[in-house]
């Protein structure tokens, strides 16, 4: 597979990014993160969503034509003119595995997106099928993740990574206690 079309877009947008809208970026998944704890389950999908919109509105303020589309689509979240999709993940905890894909027990199910994550103490990080190696992967019972080693790879080349402040969760005390 070729991902030069998603590395060029993560690039364009790297290269564009206005301080501006970092700013608001970082400022509202702070909002998201401290009031939409992750430890209550349902608040997963709602804090994925959002991310989702920010990530959209990230991208188009750049000038990348994007639209949403995990609503609708099998496979990604965020959809260019051409066809190729991005998956957003995103991981509010440190050094965890991500998962990739809800494979629904079928082991055999890769994913075949580029993604974009979006990790806590680290920023957004780009990352496709090409770039992770064999040992990279965990498969589990109804799920493929990415070892958190291989997100850290990753980001340790600058082309990678768009250094933004993603806060950690709250603990969990804080929300049950």
């Amino acid at each position: 597979m070729n991902f030069e079309m998603e590395r060029n877009c993560f690039k364009h947008l790297k290269e564009n990014l206005s301080s501006e809208a970092k700013e608001e970026y970082e400022t509202g998944v702070k909002h998201l993160v401290e009031r939409y704890n992750t430890a209550i389950y349902e608040n997963r999908f709602t804090v994925g969503g959002v991310i989702e919109v920010f990530t959209l509105a990230l991208m188009r303020s750049t000038g990348i034509e994007i639209e949403g589309c995990g609503s609708e689509a099998q496979g990604g979240d965020l959809r260019l003119p051409s066809g190729q999709m991005f998956s957003l993940k995103s991981s509010f905890t440190k050094g965890r595995s991500v998962i990739l894909v809800n494979t629904r027990g079928d082991s055999r199910t890769d994913g075949e997106t580029a993604t974009l994550f979006v990790l806590s103490n680290v920023g957004i990080v780009y990352g496709d099928p090409a770039m992770a190696q064999a040992d990279d992967l965990n498969r589990v019972a109804d799920n493929l993740q990415i070892k958190r080693p291989a997100l850290n790879r990753f980001a340790q080349d600058p082309s990678n990574l768009i250094p933004v402040e993603i806060p950690l969760k709250p603990p969990t005390d804080k929300v049950f206690g």
